[in-house]
């Protein structure tokens, strides 16, 4: 649902089971994305990915006024990731944008599609 641009977030009642809530239910409160541009071109060739990626968390945090603290998982659908260099990247990100460092975070590397990839993830029974 969006207004005068503003993307509105709204509860929902689960139909699922008995309609009561678990503690062992997964709630995904938001998905974000970084600006995407031609790869080795545009604006955003030479910006690193954790500068990329800690402003969206920021903006997250903010727009679903959450506690950091509060978060399970963080998952960041990333591409072309250079071994385990992107997940350190996402690491520094996410405690630059207020995570603190016990909020555990994961990538999914997929050549297409990751970000879908990581909200399936988590979203999976």
């Amino acid at each position: 649902m969006s207004m005068e641009g503003q993307t509105t977030i709204s509860p929902s009642i689960c139909s699922s089971g008995n309609g009561a809530a678990s503690v062992d239910d997964t709630v995904i409160v938001a998905a974000s994305r970084t600006p995407i541009c031609k790869a080795k071109r545009g604006g955003f060739k030479d910006t690193l990915p954790d500068e990329l990626l800690a402003p969206v968390l920021k903006a997250l945090i903010e727009k679903t006024e959450l506690n950091p603290a509060e978060v399970g998982d963080i998952v960041v659908g990333t591409v072309l990731s250079p071994g385990s260099q992107r997940a350190i990247e996402c690491r520094m990100a996410a405690l630059c944008a207020g995570f603190p460092d016990v909020v555990p975070i994961r990538t999914v590397n997929r050549q297409c599609s990751s970000g879908l990839q990581a909200v399936a993830d988590v979203a999976a029974p």
